[in-house]
C-alpha cells in the first residue's frame, strides 16, 4: 500500500509531538502540517522532523489527508471545521482535540459534508505534566506514550472510524477511553479552564500591587508555573464564556475552599491546616500514581495490533467502504 496522508492542522506542542511520533513510528506515512504562523511550519519540518511539508491552508490540508487531527487552539475550533467542510475526503476520519466538544459536535453536523468526526482529548501521563511547556519547544515524540485517548464519538458513528481511531491512539502509544461529550465539557472546565482564571487572578494582583515589581523580581519556580497557564490566554477566555454553567460552578467551588482556608489562617488554626494539607499530599501522591499507571482504567485491556496489520486498521476499512 502506498504512503496514507495523516494531516496534524496546529503546530505548537501536541501537533509537533504527534508528527514526531508518527514518524519514527515504523509506518510508512506523508505526514502534512498547517500552522497559522508559516514559520512555525517550517520549524516543524526543518528542526523537529514532525512533518514532511506543510500546506498554506487548514483547505488544502483537508483534501489531501486521510486521517486529520485539529490540535489549534478553542478559539479557532469553529472556523477551522468551517474551512474544511466540503473539503475532506470521503473517507477521511478527523479527530478534533481542540475546543469544547459540545460545540465540535455541533458545528460538525452542521460544517462537514463528509468523513468521520471524532471530538478527541489526549491525557498524558504523570512524568510529562510537569513540562508546562505549550509551545513548539516543549514538542516530544514520547509526549503521548502511557498516555490515555478520550474518545467522544457522536452516537450514529459508523464503529470502523471508532475502530480506526482508537488503532491511531494505540499507535502512538495510548489507551482509549470512551466518555460522553457533555460530561467531558463539564469536567474539563475544572482542570483546565478554571487553573487558568487563577492564573489570571495571582498574576494581575501581585503585577498591580504598589511593590509588585520587587515581588515579581524574586519570584520563584512555585508563582512561575502557577501563571504559566496564561500562555493559553485564548483558550482560557474563549472556554470559560463557551460553558459559562460549568466555569461558574467550578469557581465558586475553588472560592468557598479558599474562604475555608482564610477562615483558618485568620484564626490560627495551625494544626488543622497542617492536618488538611498532608491529607492533600497523600491525595496528590495517590492521584500522580494512577496517572502514571493508569490504575484506574485497568478494564481498559492494552491490544496489540501487528504491524503492518495497523494500516489496514488506520486506513484500508474506510478507504475501501467508500470505493465504488
Amino acid at each position: 500500500m502506498h504512503a496514507q496522508t495523516v494531516g496534524i492542522i496546529g503546530l505548537k506542542r501536541t501537533g509537533t509531538s504527534l508528527g514526531m511520533a508518527l514518524k519514527e513510528s515504523s509506518l510508512d506515512l506523508n505526514i502534512i502540517g498547517y500552522d497559522p504562523y508559516s514559520g512555525q511550519a517550517r520549524k516543524a519540518q526543518d528542526e523537529y522532523k514532525a512533518i514532511d511539508g506543510s500546506k498554506w491552508s487548514v483547505g488544502k490540508i483537508a483534501e489531501a489527508a486521510d486521517i486529520l487531527i485539529i490540535a489549534g487552539e478553542a478559539v479557532d475550533q469553529k472556523q477551522t471545521l468551517e474551512s474544511i467542510g466540503s473539503r475532506v475526503q470521503d473517507h477521511t476520519l478527523i479527530l478534533d482535540l481542540s475546543g469544547g466538544k459540545i460545540d465540535g459536535q455541533a458545528w460538525a453536523d452542521e460544517y462537514l459534508k463528509q468523513g468521520y468526526y471524532i471530538g478527541c482529548h489526549i491525557a498524558l501521563t504523570a512524568d510529562k505534566l510537569t513540562d508546562t511547556r505549550t509551545g513548539i519547544e516543549g514538542a516530544d515524540a514520547d509526549l503521548f506514550n502511557g498516555g490515555v485517548l478520550c474518545l467522544m464519538p457522536s452516537a450514529d458513528l459508523d464503529p470502523e472510524a471508532i475502530e480506526t481511531a482508537v488503532a491511531f491512539g494505540r499507535l502512538l502509544g495510548t489507551t482509549p477511553y470512551f466518555l460522553d461529550l457533555a460530561e467531558f465539557d463539564q469536567l474539563i472546565q475544572g482542570v483546565q479552564t478554571v487553573p487558568g482564571l487563577l492564573a489570571a487572578a495571582m498574576f494581575n494582583t501581585i503585577h498591580s500591587a504598589s511593590s509588585g515589581d520587587d515581588m515579581l523580581r524574586f519570584a520563584s519556580q512555585p508563582f512561575a508555573q502557577a501563571i504559566q497557564p496564561l500562555e493559553q490566554r485564548g483558550d482560557i477566555t474563549n472556554l470559560a464564556i463557551r460553558n459559562q454553567t460549568a466555569t461558574l460552578r467550578w469557581l465558586d467551588e475553588v472560592i468557598k475552599e479558599l474562604t475555608t482556608i482564610r477562615q483558618w489562617i485568620a484564626d490560627d488554626k495551625n494544626e488543622l491546616m497542617s492536618s488538611y494539607f498532608a491529607d492533600l499530599d497523600i491525595k496528590r501522591e495517590k492521584w500522580l500514581l494512577n496517572r502514571k499507571d493508569n490504575t484506574w482504567n485497568k478494564e481498559e485491556e492494552d491490544e496489540e495490533i501487528e504491524i503492518p496489520g495497523i494500516m489496514q486498521h488506520l486506513f484500508g476499512n474506510l478507504i475501501n467502504k467508500k470505493q465504488p
